[in-house]
This record gives structure tokens, C-alpha cells and sequence, in this order.
């Protein structure tokens, strides 16, 4: 995972993150018959590795997201408000605290 030291809504972030076996066979199955089938349906491509069932790129995955919270009735939860759940939980773990500090500026419980 790559950590930044500030945050700005203008910013791009990027996360590199290690898959277990289990999980990289998942989306090797998920990049290689998945999507390929709806493109071969459709007789398209393009370089989105994640599409919606009709083939097309999602446009903003968090409209997505809203929806289904929408629609399950589930409180909402942002990044920004995992972000922050995720530094505040990591500090009080005295072996994580470094982790914590890594991601970012974390509140105080």
C-alpha cells in the first residue's frame, strides 16, 4: 500500500495491494472468461479491467456504490470515513501503529 502525508480532493492516490492465491485466481478467471465473454458478445474492447454486464466502463464506480446503499438501506460509508476508521482501529494495535502512521493523519480516540 502507498501512503501520503496529506490529503487533498484534488490528489490521485495510488494502492498497490498483494492478493492472496485465492484472490488472484479470482480475478484471472474474472479478466480471462468474465470480461472476455461480454466483450466477444458485444465485439468491443477497451482498457477498463473492471465493466458493467452490457460491456461499457463504469463511469464513477461511488454513483454505483450509493445506489446499493440506497437500495439495502445501509448507512453510508465513504472512503474518506473507512480511511479514517481504519487509522483510528490501527493506533490503539501497538504493532500497527506504525502502519497508522504510514496511511496518514489519524483522529484520536
Amino acid at each position: 500500500m502507498i501512503g501520503t502525508a496529506e490529503q487533498t480532493p484534488s490528489a490521485t492516490h495510488d494502492c498497490r495491494i498483494a492478493l492472496n492465491p485465492y484472490w488472484t485466481k479470482m480475478f484471472d478467471f474474472y479478466y480471462g472468461y468474465i470480461r472476455a465473454s461480454i466483450f466477444k458478445k458485444k465485439n468491443m474492447t477497451h482498457e477498463f479491467f473492471f465493466i458493467q454486464y452490457d460491456g461499457k466502463p463504469f463511469k464513477k464506480v461511488s454513483d454505483g456504490i450509493v445506489k446499493l446503499q440506497k437500495q439495502y438501506k445501509v448507512a453510508k460509508i465513504t472512503s474518506g470515513t473507512a480511511r479514517i476508521a481504519i487509522q483510528t482501529y490501527t493506533q490503539s494495535l501497538p504493532p500497527a501503529k506504525q502502519f497508522a502512521d504510514f496511511i496518514g493523519k489519524a483522529k484520536k480516540p
